[in-house]
């Protein structure tokens, strides 16, 4: 059955944000739990995927007169509140999971390709599906620049696992088609909240943006506006982090997002505006202090 994004949020939040899912249909043999409306259960088809792959049965009912509750692995709707859910979810999926993995532990430090990352932007790719270890985070449309997200995903960042391949039609099951985002500023909101790719940024350089990043419910908005107010001048990095007072770090992770989205240019010293614009302030309040001091001079004959 299709699940609603409202169930798939429950689930997301009754499972730890350790463990990252995978939303599959029955085209794809590898499902731990299947979710599947208790009046198709009986089907000839479900019974003998059941009896070849073995897989956890949560059947999803509309009885009103049981709703709330998981009662023989049928979930009646509407579903309230996740703890129900939680129980049955930690008896039987993380039960199983934790006999057969060990606890889930960081990614090992993998290197990122900044040049397969730029080949995203390639409008001949058609449709991606944009992944990570922890699993599903987009479908994308590089033609008309569209993205469509997985709804469950509490934390929109990701890390040196983050790659894609050309989505197939199961992979529209594990997003959401209600609300589309722009491919590039979603993009650039997903690398500025992933620490790994601040090593996309050098220490210092001169860069100028090319266009406006459009910051996604980040606690940073404001800083982010004041950096993009400069770099599109053409800036230095640390001329910006002590004008501006906020941490290097925060500025190199700018640098680092405006890189992977292909929206800066690294820039000789010399177009920096911003640079240009505060010396030829320091020039003009030099030129009024020397005129006073003159005129001084002049009044009393020194």
């Amino acid at each position: 059955m299709s699940v609603s994004d409202d169930l798939k949020n429950k689930i997301r939040h009754a499972i730890p944000t350790d463990y990252g899912i995978n939303w599959s249909n029955l085209s794809e043999p590898k499902i731990d739990i299947l979710l599947i409306n208790e009046a198709f259960f009986e089907t000839p088809n479900i019974q003998h995927l059941i009896n070849k792959y073995h897989f956890k049965i949560l059947k999803v009912s509309k009885e009103k007169y049981h709703s709330g509750k998981i009662e023989n692995d049928v979930l009646y709707l509407p579903l309230e509140n996740e703890v129900s859910l939680k129980q049955w979810l930690e008896s039987t999926f993380l039960s199983l999971f934790n006999q057969n993995t060990s606890t889930p532990s960081s990614p090992q430090h993998r290197h990122i390709d900044l040049t397969h990352i730029h080949n995203m932007f390639n409008p001949e790719n058609g449709r991606l599906h944009v992944f990570d270890d922890r699993g599903t985070l987009a479908v994308i449309d590089t033609r008309t620049e569209q993205v469509w997200v997985e709804p469950t995903r509490l934390m929109q960042q990701t890390d040196c696992s983050f790659n894609y391949d050309l989505a197939k039609t199961s992979d529209f099951v594990k997003v959401s088609r209600k609300k589309s985002f722009q491919m590039y500023h979603w993009l650039w909101n997903i690398f500025f909240k992933s620490s790994d790719f601040l090593a996309l940024s050098p220490q210092d350089g001169y860069f100028k943006l090319r266009y406006w990043p459009q910051p996604i419910q980040n606690n940073h908005q404001k800083d982010i506006l004041r950096m993009s107010a400069c770099f599109i001048q053409g800036a230095e990095i640390n001329t910006v982090a002590e004008k501006l007072d906020i941490p290097k770090a925060l500025v190199r992770q700018f640098i680092a997002a405006s890189i992977a989205t292909k929206i800066i240019d690294e820039i000789p010293s010399h177009q920096s505006q911003f640079a240009q614009q505060e010396n030829i302030m320091k020039s003009e309040e030099q030129g009024i202090i020397k005129k006073f001091f003159g005129n001084l001079r002049r009044r009393f004959g020194l």
